[in-house]
Protein backbone atom coordinates (compact mmCIF):
# COMPACT_ATOMS: atom_id res chain seq x y z
CA UNK A 1 0.00 0.00 0.00
CA UNK A 2 1.04 3.42 -0.60
CA UNK A 3 1.95 6.12 2.15
CA UNK A 4 -0.56 7.89 3.19
CA UNK A 5 -0.57 11.57 2.74
CA UNK A 6 -1.05 14.21 5.17
CA UNK A 7 -3.24 17.26 4.00
CA UNK A 8 -3.88 20.40 5.82
CA UNK A 9 -7.01 21.98 4.38
CA UNK A 10 -7.37 25.97 4.43
CA UNK A 11 -11.04 26.47 4.09
CA UNK A 12 -12.61 29.55 2.99
CA UNK A 13 -16.82 30.24 2.47
CA UNK A 14 -16.25 31.73 -0.86
CA UNK A 15 -13.80 32.47 -3.27
CA UNK A 16 -12.86 36.33 -2.33
CA UNK A 17 -11.98 35.11 1.08
CA UNK A 18 -9.42 32.53 -0.36
CA UNK A 19 -8.08 34.73 -2.95
CA UNK A 20 -4.61 35.44 -0.71
CA UNK A 21 -4.11 31.36 0.00
CA UNK A 22 -3.86 30.75 -3.83
CA UNK A 23 -0.05 30.55 -3.99
CA UNK A 24 -0.42 28.02 -1.04
CA UNK A 25 -2.78 25.27 -2.87
CA UNK A 26 -1.30 21.87 -3.36
CA UNK A 27 2.12 23.06 -2.19
CA UNK A 28 4.54 21.26 0.47
CA UNK A 29 5.17 22.79 3.60
CA UNK A 30 7.20 21.70 7.16
CA UNK A 31 5.74 22.38 10.37
CA UNK A 32 7.73 21.14 13.09
CA UNK A 33 10.13 18.86 10.58
CA UNK A 34 7.05 16.90 9.12
CA UNK A 35 5.50 17.70 5.99
CA UNK A 36 1.75 18.39 4.62
CA UNK A 37 -0.01 19.07 1.59
CA UNK A 38 -2.11 22.45 1.72
CA UNK A 39 -5.36 22.31 -0.01
CA UNK A 40 -7.80 25.08 -0.51
CA UNK A 41 -11.51 24.35 -0.53
CA UNK A 42 -14.56 26.64 -0.74
CA UNK A 43 -16.92 25.28 1.85
CA UNK A 44 -20.26 27.01 0.48
CA UNK A 45 -22.32 29.94 2.73
CA UNK A 46 -24.09 28.78 5.65
CA UNK A 47 -23.95 26.41 7.98
CA UNK A 48 -25.67 23.35 6.19
CA UNK A 49 -23.57 23.53 3.24
CA UNK A 50 -20.22 23.99 5.11
CA UNK A 51 -21.29 20.65 7.35
CA UNK A 52 -22.03 18.92 4.14
CA UNK A 53 -19.05 20.15 2.64
CA UNK A 54 -17.03 18.88 5.06
CA UNK A 55 -18.02 15.62 5.18
CA UNK A 56 -17.68 15.43 1.55
CA UNK A 57 -13.97 16.21 2.08
CA UNK A 58 -13.36 13.22 4.13
CA UNK A 59 -14.77 10.81 2.08
CA UNK A 60 -13.08 11.64 -0.77
CA UNK A 61 -10.24 12.14 1.23
CA UNK A 62 -10.75 8.51 2.21
CA UNK A 63 -11.34 6.93 -0.91
CA UNK A 64 -7.79 8.25 -2.46
CA UNK A 65 -5.63 6.99 0.83
CA UNK A 66 -5.26 10.62 2.12
CA UNK A 67 -5.15 11.60 5.61
CA UNK A 68 -6.76 14.96 6.39
CA UNK A 69 -4.64 16.20 9.51
CA UNK A 70 -6.52 19.32 10.25
CA UNK A 71 -9.31 21.81 8.49
CA UNK A 72 -8.38 25.44 9.00
CA UNK A 73 -11.29 27.43 8.43
CA UNK A 74 -10.26 30.79 7.44
CA UNK A 75 -13.06 33.59 7.24
CA UNK A 76 -14.75 36.45 8.45
CA UNK A 77 -16.59 37.31 11.33
CA UNK A 78 -18.42 40.01 13.32
CA UNK A 79 -18.01 40.65 17.00
CA UNK A 80 -20.90 40.81 19.55
CA UNK A 81 -20.69 43.57 21.53
CA UNK A 82 -21.97 47.39 21.76
CA UNK A 83 -18.93 48.95 23.13
CA UNK A 84 -15.68 49.76 21.08
CA UNK A 85 -12.91 49.25 24.24
CA UNK A 86 -13.07 45.78 24.28
CA UNK A 87 -9.23 45.03 25.77
CA UNK A 88 -7.91 42.51 23.40
CA UNK A 89 -8.82 43.43 20.27
CA UNK A 90 -8.00 46.80 18.57
CA UNK A 91 -11.75 47.44 16.99
CA UNK A 92 -10.28 51.10 16.16
CA UNK A 93 -7.86 48.85 14.33
CA UNK A 94 -9.96 46.36 11.73
CA UNK A 95 -9.40 43.98 10.32
CA UNK A 96 -7.83 41.82 13.48
CA UNK A 97 -7.28 38.21 13.51
CA UNK A 98 -8.85 35.93 16.14
CA UNK A 99 -8.93 31.80 16.60
CA UNK A 100 -11.54 29.52 17.98
CA UNK A 101 -11.81 26.33 18.95
CA UNK A 102 -15.31 26.74 20.44
CA UNK A 103 -18.75 27.20 18.70
CA UNK A 104 -22.21 27.61 19.30
CA UNK A 105 -25.52 28.03 17.41
CA UNK A 106 -27.98 30.84 18.88
CA UNK A 107 -30.32 32.35 16.83
CA UNK A 108 -30.48 36.39 17.34
CA UNK A 109 -34.17 35.83 18.49
CA UNK A 110 -33.50 34.33 21.54
CA UNK A 111 -30.89 36.58 22.87
CA UNK A 112 -32.84 39.28 22.95
CA UNK A 113 -34.76 40.67 25.70
CA UNK A 114 -37.45 39.27 26.13
CA UNK A 115 -36.76 36.62 23.62
CA UNK A 116 -38.92 36.15 20.22
CA UNK A 117 -38.43 32.76 19.83
CA UNK A 118 -36.96 30.02 22.11
CA UNK A 119 -33.33 28.12 21.63
CA UNK A 120 -33.09 24.21 21.88
CA UNK A 121 -30.34 23.98 23.77
CA UNK A 122 -29.56 20.01 22.11
CA UNK A 123 -28.95 22.18 18.63
CA UNK A 124 -27.70 25.14 20.01
CA UNK A 125 -25.19 24.27 22.77
CA UNK A 126 -21.15 25.01 22.97
CA UNK A 127 -19.13 22.19 21.42
CA UNK A 128 -15.80 22.25 21.07
CA UNK A 129 -13.37 20.93 18.52
CA UNK A 130 -10.58 18.80 18.71
CA UNK A 131 -6.83 20.03 18.64
CA UNK A 132 -4.57 16.98 18.05
CA UNK A 133 -0.68 16.93 18.52
CA UNK A 134 -1.47 16.48 14.65
CA UNK A 135 -3.27 19.80 14.15
CA UNK A 136 0.57 21.33 13.86
CA UNK A 137 -0.81 24.36 12.19
CA UNK A 138 -4.31 25.55 14.50
CA UNK A 139 -1.60 24.77 17.54
CA UNK A 140 0.40 26.96 16.49
CA UNK A 141 -1.72 29.66 14.96
CA UNK A 142 -4.09 29.78 18.84
CA UNK A 143 -1.31 30.90 20.65
CA UNK A 144 -0.90 33.95 18.43
CA UNK A 145 -4.07 35.88 18.45
CA UNK A 146 -7.01 35.93 21.05
CA UNK A 147 -9.35 33.62 21.54
CA UNK A 148 -13.07 33.16 20.80
CA UNK A 149 -16.05 31.53 20.92
CA UNK A 150 -17.85 31.78 17.67
CA UNK A 151 -21.80 31.70 17.26
CA UNK A 152 -23.23 30.47 14.16
CA UNK A 153 -26.97 31.78 13.58
CA UNK A 154 -28.81 31.04 9.75
CA UNK A 155 -29.00 34.41 9.54
CA UNK A 156 -26.75 37.32 9.54
CA UNK A 157 -27.57 39.48 13.06
CA UNK A 158 -28.59 43.24 12.66
CA UNK A 159 -28.83 44.25 16.33
CA UNK A 160 -25.80 44.77 18.49
CA UNK A 161 -25.27 41.42 20.93
CA UNK A 162 -23.12 41.97 24.24
CA UNK A 163 -20.40 38.91 24.24
CA UNK A 164 -21.63 38.71 27.69
CA UNK A 165 -25.48 37.60 27.15
CA UNK A 166 -24.11 34.93 24.82
CA UNK A 167 -21.26 33.92 27.72
CA UNK A 168 -24.08 34.15 30.37
CA UNK A 169 -26.44 31.24 27.64
CA UNK A 170 -23.10 28.91 27.50
CA UNK A 171 -21.75 29.28 30.80
CA UNK A 172 -18.78 31.03 30.19
CA UNK A 173 -16.68 33.61 31.44
CA UNK A 174 -18.10 37.13 31.57
CA UNK A 175 -14.90 38.14 30.05
CA UNK A 176 -15.29 35.63 27.12
CA UNK A 177 -15.59 37.28 23.59
CA UNK A 178 -18.01 35.94 20.93
CA UNK A 179 -17.92 36.40 17.02
CA UNK A 180 -20.71 35.56 14.33
CA UNK A 181 -19.48 33.24 11.61
CA UNK A 182 -22.46 31.51 9.47
CA UNK A 183 -20.29 28.75 8.78
CA UNK A 184 -17.94 27.66 11.78
CA UNK A 185 -20.67 26.09 14.17
CA UNK A 186 -21.55 23.62 10.71
CA UNK A 187 -18.14 23.20 9.81
CA UNK A 188 -17.02 22.15 13.59
CA UNK A 189 -19.91 19.76 14.38
CA UNK A 190 -19.55 17.68 11.16
CA UNK A 191 -15.71 17.50 12.29
CA UNK A 192 -16.40 16.78 15.31
CA UNK A 193 -18.37 13.29 13.96
CA UNK A 194 -15.62 12.69 12.03
CA UNK A 195 -13.12 12.88 14.72
CA UNK A 196 -11.55 15.16 12.61
CA UNK A 197 -9.16 18.05 13.73
CA UNK A 198 -10.92 21.82 13.37
CA UNK A 199 -10.09 25.12 14.26
CA UNK A 200 -11.30 28.66 13.11
CA UNK A 201 -9.18 31.64 12.11
CA UNK A 202 -10.85 34.44 11.17
CA UNK A 203 -10.60 38.34 10.92
CA UNK A 204 -12.94 40.38 12.48
CA UNK A 205 -14.13 42.66 10.11
CA UNK A 206 -16.50 44.70 12.05
CA UNK A 207 -19.23 44.72 14.73
CA UNK A 208 -22.40 42.85 14.79
CA UNK A 209 -24.92 45.68 14.47
CA UNK A 210 -27.24 46.97 11.53
CA UNK A 211 -24.22 48.39 9.82
CA UNK A 212 -22.30 45.39 9.96
CA UNK A 213 -22.74 44.26 6.79
CA UNK A 214 -21.31 47.73 5.07
CA UNK A 215 -18.43 47.79 7.40
CA UNK A 216 -17.84 43.84 6.31
CA UNK A 217 -17.74 44.70 2.63
CA UNK A 218 -15.33 47.63 3.30
CA UNK A 219 -13.00 45.22 5.32
CA UNK A 220 -12.78 41.07 4.14
CA UNK A 221 -10.19 41.17 1.55
CA UNK A 222 -8.10 43.12 4.07
CA UNK A 223 -9.08 40.48 6.42
CA UNK A 224 -8.09 37.73 4.29
CA UNK A 225 -4.36 39.18 3.22
CA UNK A 226 -4.02 40.17 7.33
CA UNK A 227 -4.59 36.02 7.64
CA UNK A 228 -2.72 34.71 4.97
CA UNK A 229 0.11 36.99 6.36
CA UNK A 230 -0.16 35.42 9.56
CA UNK A 231 -0.84 32.04 8.01
CA UNK A 232 2.26 31.79 6.10
CA UNK A 233 4.73 32.39 8.97
CA UNK A 234 4.25 29.23 10.53
CA UNK A 235 5.66 26.64 7.77
CA UNK A 236 8.15 26.49 5.70
CA UNK A 237 7.35 25.90 2.06
CA UNK A 238 9.14 22.97 0.83
CA UNK A 239 10.94 23.77 -2.91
Amino acid sequence: MANQRSYIILAGAFGPELEPFQPLDHQQVEIDNQEFTVILKESGIGSVKAAVSVTRWYQEAKKANISISEIVFVGSCGLYTDSKNVTDLQINDLPSAVFSSSYCCYELSTLTEPPQAKSIELLSALIQTSLSKEAKLSNRLLATVPNVVVNSPNAVSLLPIQSSVLAERTNQDKSTLFVENLEAFGMAYASLELNLNFSSFLSVTNLVSNEGSIDWQKNFIRGANLLYQLVSTQFKLKS
